[in-house]
């Protein structure tokens, strides 16, 4: 089973985890630092694996979340371009349903492509009037 996740909340997992690499990292470093200071050599050297091990776990992590976005990015381009289809679809049977209307209420098929924004435009708010008040 997938989930599906959109590129804001993918982009707001990897913010997330990116500020909290960067404290953990900043604070193991300080610790490795201190503990150099004090000649604490194998305590710094075992901090010093700790760092690296979480450094490569967050590695992983982000290329995962990375993957996450890059595919919510295609989810949301490709849902992008099947409602474009289905809106030109609607649109192509609106016109061609207005240009039979328009021919056999007498008007001039040739012109008809020209007055054809402003009809739509017309329609369009009649219709949106008519939900609104529904």
């Amino acid at each position: 089973m997938t989930i599906k996740v959109s590129v804001k909340q993918a982009q707001k997992h990897i913010d997330l985890l990116t500020r909290d690499r960067d404290t953990r990292l900043t604070a193991l470093q300080a610790q490795i630092d201190a503990a150099r200071k004090k000649n604490l050599s194998t305590q710094a050297a075992q901090l010093t694996t700790q760092y690296d091990m979480l450094n490569n776990t967050y590695a992983i992590s982000l290329e995962r979340a990375g993957k996450v976005l890059q595919t919510a990015k295609e989810d949301e381009a490709q849902e992008a371009t099947v409602l474009e289809g289905r809106r030109q679809v609607k649109e192509t049977a609106l016109k061609e349903k207005t240009r039979t209307i328009w021919i056999q209420a007498g008007g001039d098929p040739s012109q008809f492509d020209a007055v054809w924004p402003t009809l739509q435009s017309s329609i369009l708010t009649e219709t949106v009037t008519q939900k609104m008040t529904t």
